[in-house]
């Protein structure tokens, strides 16, 4: 389900949709992360509309 290192993003990004499909959420509005080791933080709240859904 990973981007980093992947050969093949686009498959990547279908598995990640198809995950979405079964599970019932909008992969558009989701948020995805990437491991980093810093003292950055940012919080997502649902009321705000740039927020996405966690899942």
């Amino acid at each position: 389900m990973g981007l980093t290192g992947s050969t093949d993003p686009d498959l990547v990004m279908q598995r990640r949709q198809q995950l979405a499909d079964q599970l019932g959420f909008d992969l558009t509005r989701t948020l995805m992360t990437v491991q980093e080791h810093g003292a950055n933080v940012v919080t997502f709240h649902r009321r705000q509309p740039e927020g996405g859904q966690c899942v």
